[in-house]
């Protein structure tokens, strides 16, 4: 019986565990996980220091540099071709000397900038005049010694007439 005293007194015993080794090791696996924690940075949002202020100032916009000189080339009711460069109309006999004064003046106004040429020929202008205008470009071109050269590009509305009439 002494046996089963001892087992008895052990079974009635409370067993009693120290948690504060348990509470110590939690802890500073708390204080890892927060310290070598990185946050997913957002893609798409700049840091920016931006103006806070929302004054209007009444200045006029500068001229982009970059704008394109646009030549429309149009047939008048007279059969006759007349060349326009933004509100300059040029016909007769010497249209296309004009034309390439007039283009000389404007790239030698803007010699930092290079602007584009682009040429909108209306769907009925002879091809003769296109080309006449597109050699007063390489004119033009030619007397820009050591600068890059002009970019002439073409409208497409001359080409979306034309398969819309088809």
């Amino acid at each position: 019986m002494a046996v089963s005293r001892s087992l008895e007194k052990i079974a009635n015993e409370k067993a009693d565990m120290d948690m504060t080794p348990m509470i110590d090791v939690t802890f500073l696996l708390l204080i890892f996980f927060m310290c070598t924690l990185h946050f997913k940075v957002l893609e798409g949002i700049l840091q920016a220091h931006l103006p806070k202020d929302q004054g209007m100032q009444n200045t006029s916009a500068e001229k982009d540099p970059e704008e394109p000189i646009t030549v429309k080339i149009l047939t008048s009711s007279r059969d006759v071709t007349v060349v326009w460069v933004g509100s300059e109309q040029f016909e007769g006999q010497r249209k296309f000397t004009r034309l390439f004064n007039k283009i000389r003046s404007i790239v030698q106004a803007s010699p930092n900038s290079n602007p584009p040429v682009v040429i909108d020929p209306d769907i009925d202008v002879p091809f003769q005049d296109i080309i006449s205008t597109l050699n007063a470009c390489r004119r033009v071109d030619e007397t820009r010694e050591g600068k890059k050269p002009l970019q002439v590009k073409f409208a497409a509305k001359a080409l979306d007439d034309l398969e819309d009439e088809n």
